[in-house]
C-alpha cells in the first residue's frame, strides 16, 4: 500500500491523517509503525508479545508514555512509580502516567488498586476481595493478608492455611 502523507483525499484530508482500516490508528502512523493500514486485525495484535496490544501502546505513546510497540520490556517498568508496572495498569483500566492511582482504593473495599491488580482482582469491583475464587475455604482478603495467592488454591497441608480454617487434629 502506497500511502502519501500529503496526498488530499476525497475527504480534503491528507491521507495519512486518515485511518482507512478503522482500528483507530492513522495511516501514516501505521506505515511508521510498520503495520497495515488497510488491515484493522494489526492494532489487536501484540507484536512483542508483553500483554499489551498495539493500539493500546500506541494509545499510550500519543499521551506521553514512553512505549515501543516492539519492546517487551517497556510495560514491565513502573513508569510512574506507584507500585505497579503500566502493563498492570494499562490491563487495569488505571493511568500508568499517574502516581496517586495505585495507592487509592476505587472501590472502597479496603485494599489499594495496586494490592487489588497484583493479586488479580478488580480495583472498581467491592465485591470480589470478598469472594473465595479459587474455592480454597478463605476470602481472597483473607489470603492477600496472608500473603498467599487468592487465584490459586493453596496446598491442603499447608499450616497457615489450615490454622485460619480448621481445628487441626492431627489425624
Amino acid at each position: 500500500v502506497f500511502l502519501s502523507p500529503t496526498n488530499p483525499s476525497t475527504f480534503g484530508k491528507a491521507d495519512g491523517e486518515i485511518d482507512c482500516d478503522g482500528d483507530l490508528i492513522p495511516n501514516a502512523q501505521e506505515v511508521s509503525l510498520v503495520l497495515n493500514p488497510t488491515d484493522a486485525r494489526d492494532a489487536s495484535m501484540d507484536i512483542d508479545m508483553d500483554g499489551v496490544n498495539n493500539l493500546l501502546e500506541w494509545q499510550w505513546r500519543q499521551k506521553g508514555l514512553a512505549l515501543d510497540i516492539r519492546d517487551p520490556s517497556d510495560v514491565l517498568l513502573d513508569h510512574d512509580m506507584d507500585g505497579l508496572i503500566s502493563r498492570l495498569e494499562i490491563l487495569g483500566l488505571l493511568d500508568p502516567t499517574n502516581p496517586n492511582d495505585g495507592p487509592a482504593d476505587f472501590d472502597l473495599d479496603g485494599l489499594s488498586n495496586a494490592l487489588e491488580l497484583k493479586n488479580g482482582l478488580n480495583p472498581r469491583d467491592r465485591t470480589d476481595a470478598d469472594l473465595d475464587i479459587d474455592m480454597d475455604g478463605l476470602s481472597s482478603r483473607l489470603e492477600i493478608q496472608r500473603n498467599r495467592n487468592p487465584l490459586v488454591a493453596d496446598c491442603v497441608n499447608d499450616a497457615v492455611e489450615l490454622s485460619g480454617r480448621y481445628i487441626v487434629t492431627g489425624k
